[in-house]
């Protein structure tokens, strides 16, 4: 059987709206059904790291098995592709990124293409079983914890204060900033669920049907505080017209890198009068982070757990770990 061989040249090129009836043998095929059906309308950022772990992964399948012909990919194939992620300059394949990739970044691309074999298997057998029966993860403690310590906290605290009394042209929209700012800190909502809301959604206490990971939808309360800072911004800043929630000073829905590129703005100003060794790093990540590990120790991790909408405890795991000051008073503190 001659096996013409499609390339995939960029990963704009994945999950195309026009999708037809192609060749079902074929795992170009299977690659753009399943980002239509289980990828599209996702979170940015979740779209972005599919699309390049995907184009990663059947490359390679291409290169080394020689054909697109789905049945070709077995537990070898996918071992192989692990091995080849560990691998410092492979000759063949090569790739753009020559370094080994991170454990934590393999383990990611693993899920992805466990997820994808088994959109595969539910719809027709592979002749050889699932490509991933035996294919394991790699085993990877803990990563640090990425929140921002109470001495940080502090000095961004204060920093955000000084940088909404310096924003004081309307178009630098200071109230929404720190509306945002302080939406994230208290409430632990990530990035992409922030920029999604709806005006509609905020609904006194509440901000109602929150969408979250894995089409997830939760009602989530508001501190007093944000309320505050909402109602501010509100009030000052957006008014009550239907449409996102937080918005641009043109009246577009903020976006991420709008979130970002403030909290650099804020943690330059933090970092103004401190030593190098201080320097604080900041994004809406950590602070969710940052919230999340504080309600774990205080309430306990069935709480954490549901305050930061986690599916399973091994989520929470590496947001409710020790900082590194915890970790070395309890050593200090061992055996006294």
């Amino acid at each position: 059987m001659t096996v013409t061989l499609p390339q995939i040249v960029n990963s704009n090129q994945l999950f195309p709206d026009n999708l037809i009836d192609g060749n079902q043998d074929s795992i170009f095929y299977w690659l753009n059904r399943y980002g239509q059906t289980k990828v599209v309308g996702s979170p940015e950022g979740t779209i972005r790291a599919k699309k390049s772990d995907l184009q990663l992964f059947t490359n390679f399948f291409v290169a080394i098995v020689g054909t697109d012909v789905v049945d070709f990919w077995t537990p070898s194939v996918s071992k192989s592709f692990k091995s080849w992620l560990q691998t410092d300059s492979p000759v063949k394949p090569e790739r753009a990124f020559q370094k080994p990739y991170a454990p934590t970044s393999i383990n990611r691309m693993l899920a992805t293409l466990r997820h994808f074999a088994g959109f595969i298997a539910d719809q027709r057998p592979f002749i050889a079983g699932n490509p991933f029966d035996g294919v394991r993860d790699l085993v990877v403690s803990t990563p640090d914890w990425k929140g921002v310590d109470d001495v940080s906290l502090m000095r961004i605290r204060a920093a955000l204060d000084q940088v909404t009394q310096l924003s004081s042209r309307r178009h630098q929209m200071p109230l929404r900033n720190r509306a945002v700012f302080t939406l994230a800190l208290d409430s632990g909502l990530r990035s992409f669920e922030i920029t999604s809301l709806n005006f509609d959604q905020y609904q006194g206490k509440y901000l109602k049907d929150v969408r979250g990971k894995g089409d997830q939808y939760a009602d989530v309360y508001l501190s007093t505080s944000v309320r505050q800072e909402l109602d501010a911004y509100i009030a000052e800043e957006r008014g009550i017209n239907p449409g996102p929630l937080f918005i641009t000073n043109r009246g577009g829905r903020i976006c991420r890198q709008q979130i970002y590129r403030f909290l650099q703005l804020v943690a330059n100003q933090a970092n103004a009068r401190i030593s190098e060794n201080e320097k604080i790093h900041l994004s809406a990540h950590m602070l969710r982070h940052t919230s999340v590990k504080k309600v774990h120790d205080q309430k306990g991790a069935v709480i954490a757990k549901k305050f930061s909408r986690h599916r399973s405890f091994a989520q929470l795991e590496r947001y409710a770990s020790q900082t590194k000051q915890e970790h070395e008073e309890m050593v200090e503190k061992l055996w006294d």
